[in-house]
């Protein structure tokens, strides 16, 4: 097996939190550009981190903040390919 067939799913829980989420997003990642994503991206993956090494993190809460944190990249990349084109 691929590792896109294993974890490729994985992106697909990504847009569906997107989605509920959308309301939170907003536009402010496009507003603000890559200096509210980039850090956003960092301190995300950093809570993760804490939380996990301080074991207070649970497994339900742990998989959305990861989600949150791939979706947060994504605006992150989109804005980095979008700058590129310009």
């Amino acid at each position: 097996m691929t590792a896109l067939e294993e974890v490729g799913y994985v992106f697909e829980e990504a847009k569906k939190l997107l989605d509920i989420q959308e309301p939170n997003y907003g536009d402010s990642w496009k507003q603000n550009g890559l200096s509210v994503c980039m850090p956003q991206v960092f301190c995300k993956a950093n809570y993760i981190r804490v939380q996990h090494e301080s074991g207070r993190a649970t497994t339900e809460k742990t998989r959305e903040d990861l989600l949150d944190l791939m979706n947060w990249c994504a605006f992150s990349y989109h804005l980095i390919t979008a700058e590129a084109r310009k």
